[in-house]
């Protein structure tokens, strides 16, 4: 039955989980909200192509990079799809990266 849900109504139930409250996003609170984020939002793009296809922009549209393991996964996904990049409308930066943030 969800095979046939038109895109546009399968991105409205997708999103949710994926997309980041503003209030969340903003928060400077001495621990990070997203330090206690124990499971991916993203494991509901896992069920099938068709999710991660219409899913994908909400993923992206706001990036939190905690840890140099994560820009590298970032860095690596933008040269392997760099249409990604157009999809990512806040950037938050946590942690210290020092002169790699220069780089």
């Amino acid at each position: 039955m969800a095979h046939k849900l038109a895109d546009e109504l399968l991105k409205d139930i997708l999103s949710p989980p994926l997309l980041v409250p503003d209030d969340m996003f903003a928060n400077r609170d001495t621990v990070s909200p997203f330090s206690k984020v124990d499971r991916s939002a993203a494991d509901v793009l896992l069920v099938c192509k068709r999710w991660m296809c219409v899913g994908t922009p909400a993923l992206y549209h706001t990036v939190v990079l905690r840890s140099m393991a994560q820009a590298k996964a970032l860095a690596s996904a933008l040269r392997r799809c760099p249409d990604f990049g157009t999809y990512i409308r806040r950037l938050r930066v946590e942690g210290s990266y020092g002169v790699n943030t220069c780089k």
